[in-house]
């Protein structure tokens, strides 16, 4: 910059720009210095310049000739952008509708992604209601409850979350599924109580069960006692269907001694082992357990009292219903021993029912008593009367059958008891008595039934099997009276001593072939039809008993060849007999017979030091049959005999 430059250019310079201008330089030399400076760096630039503009000229060329052509594409640019501007809009448009078309697509692929990689996880939460119906019919049930308490969480999880219809619709549908296993496991563990479990195995149950959750203790009692109740009864029903058969079995072909043995044994373990299961998984649990209300205790104590109490109240029932129908003595005190070993075991724990049982028993002996002496009775009182309606003598069937040919001869019968027993002892069966059947046979059935009742001879019963005994002896008695004032009336069979032998044989013989014969029932069936006791069965039976063996009616022989008449004294002599023969027979039945057996029924069978006095019944037949004796004054009939043919 030349020195003429400046100072043109002086004026313009502010004072700031000037003191900028010169403040590089140190000196006012060099500032002197500096237009020369400037001179020669201006030359040296028109230099390079030029040798620039001589060595790339054609570059310059190149590029004016880009410039003209960068113009010419610009204005090809801007009319390709005003058309492109006018074709987005449409552009847009399409975008849209192409991604409204593809949104299921994607949010289907988004899903199948978000299934495919959470594959693992929804394999196992679908695979829990297989499982765990798996576990509970395999009997792992401790595997089965951690899948519960699973899934359970699983639905915590997602019950809070606000999720779409399908998804809580499928969650919904899983529940469902594994509360269906819940209620499969829950049968099988309420078939392990009903089944033949023992204790380890109903302990599991329960505990399981208390783990399931929903149920309090006094729930699962209840549950505990109604499954094992059930579990005896079906105990029972085999054994009854076992034993007795079913409602259509006659009761001859039903063993109610080994149904009811059968009762007992089931009653005495079923109940033993539930109260134990129940003082081991309840009772002693609730001890155990910290927080547990005297309430609970209390109310669990009274759940088992009610169903032992329930249990023991049908052993009663069943002693009631079915002890009457056990005829055999020897069976019933075989029951009523097992029934005092079960008691006696049941006290430990407190259930004492043995001073129930008395009454049943007393019962069912009274009855047997009752309905063999009846029987011997009313065998003995038919007897009587059948042979009066067929009009036999009573030398033929009062008294001990005679061989063909021999003569009748009666014995002499002792004033008293104590007469007759002299020689043989006080408490053995008189052997006069064998005179005539039906007082043996009535003996006999007498005896049967007091050698049963010392297997059970019951002190209470004493009393009521005395005035059985004085009744039944009573009618007897009256019997034997009827009889005689019969025999000593106009009609009667020894008033007909007259007829020819053959007269009277044939009219018999019309009579047992016209004339309906007397009921006949089975084999072991009373004059009622009734089954006979087993001891009745295999000891002998009244109708044949094994110290007298009778000719029956029906087997007498007889002849129809015609017999001279008899003279008038001949008949008022065979008449006199056959009186006699009657009046023998009552005074045995009265004075040996009758006071025999109320001696062996207190002193034999109870052990009693004295008699009991008879009632009074038996006393006004006794006197009724000794006035009548004594009005009959028997005339001796030594020397008298009578042909037994």
């Amino acid at each position: 910059m030349s020195i003429n430059t400046l100072q043109a250019n002086e004026g313009k310079l502010d004072a700031a720009a000037t003191v900028d201008l010169i403040r590089p330089f140190n000196s006012l030399s060099d500032l002197l210095h500096h237009p020369s400076v400037l001179s020669s760096e201006s030359s040296l630039l028109t230099s390079e310049l030029t040798s620039l503009c001589h060595s790339s000229h054609s570059t310059f060329l190149l590029l004016h000739n880009t410039a003209s052509t960068l113009s010419t594409s610009f204005d090809s640019l801007s009319s390709s952008l005003d058309s492109l501007l006018s074709t987005i809009p449409s552009l847009n448009d399409a975008t849209q509708q192409f991604s409204k078309t593809i949104k299921p697509i994607l949010e289907e692929r988004r899903r199948a992604t978000l299934v495919l990689d959470q594959y693992e996880k929804l394999a196992d939460l679908l695979e829990i209601p297989a499982l765990l119906d798996s576990c509970s019919r395999n009997g792992q049930y401790q595997d089965a409850l951690e899948l519960v308490n699973h899934a359970n969480s699983v639905w915590m999880q997602f019950e809070g979350s606000e999720k779409d219809a399908e998804t809580m619709s499928i969650l919904r549908s899983l529940q469902r599924e594994v509360e269906g296993g819940v209620r499969l496991m829950l049968g099988s563990l309420v078939e392990i109580l009903k089944g033949r479990s023992k204790l380890p195995v109903l302990y599991k149950a329960i505990v399981f069960l208390r783990q399931l959750g929903g149920w309090d203790e006094e729930e699962l009692a209840v549950l505990f006692l109604c499954c094992r109740g059930a579990f005896i009864e079906n105990l029972h029903s085999a054994n009854e269907t076992a034993q007795i058969g079913s409602a259509g079995t006659s009761e001859s072909q039903r063993d109610m001694a080994r149904y009811l043995r059968g009762y007992i044994d089931i009653f005495r373990e079923g109940v033993y082992d539930l109260v134990s299961a129940y003082t081991t998984i309840f009772l002693d649990h609730a001890q155990n357990t910290e927080g547990a209300s005297r309430g609970t205790q209390d109310e669990l104590i009274f759940l088992l009292s009610v169903f032992t109490s329930n249990q023991i109240s049908s052993l009663m029932r069943t002693l009631s219903l079915h002890l009457s129908s056990v005829h055999d003595f020897t069976s019933l005190s075989s029951l009523l021993t097992q029934l005092n070993y079960c008691g006696s075991s049941f006290a430990r724990i407190g259930l004492e029912f043995r001073p129930l049982l008395t009454k049943h028993f007393e019962q069912a002996v009274l009855m047997n008593i009752k309905q063999s002496m009846e029987h011997a009775a009313t065998e003995f009182v038919s007897t009587f009367t059948e042979e009066e309606r067929l009009g036999a003598l009573p030398s033929t069937w009062l008294l001990t059958s005679a061989a063909p040919g021999t003569s009748i001869s009666i014995p002499t019968i002792p004033e008293n008891l104590e007469a007759a027993t002299l020689a043989s002892g006080p408490l053995t069966a008189p052997s006069i008595l064998t005179f005539s059947p039906p007082l043996a046979l009535l003996l006999n059935s007498h005896l049967i039934a007091f050698n049963s009742l010392r297997l059970l001879p019951i002190l209470s019963l004493l009393p009521s099997i005395h005035q059985m005994l004085c009744e039944s002896l009573a009618n007897t008695m009256r019997c034997i009276l009827d009889y005689s004032r019969s025999t000593s009336g106009p009609g009667s069979p020894t008033f007909r001593l007259d007829k020819p032998r053959s007269s009277l044989s044939m009219e018999r013989r019309n009579s047992e072939i016209i004339t309906p014969q007397r009921r006949s029932f089975a084999p072991g069936a009373d004059v009622t039809g009734r089954p006979r006791s087993p001891v009745l069965q295999r000891t002998g039976t009244p109708t044949s008993a094994r110290a007298f063996s009778p000719t029956p009616t029906s087997a007498r022989p007889f002849s129809p060849t015609p017999r001279q008449a008899l003279t008038t004294e001949e008949v008022k002599a065979k008449q006199e007999l056959e009186r006699s023969i009657v009046l023998e027979v009552g005074k045995a039945h009265a004075r040996i017979l009758a006071p025999f057996l109320l001696k062996a029924l207190v002193v034999g069978v109870y052990g009693k030091p004295e008699e009991m006095d008879p009632e009074d019944v038996f006393k006004g037949a006794i006197l009724e049959w000794e006035k009548w004796y004594g009005e009959c004054l028997p005339k001796p009939v030594n020397g008298e005999h009578y042909d037994a043919e």
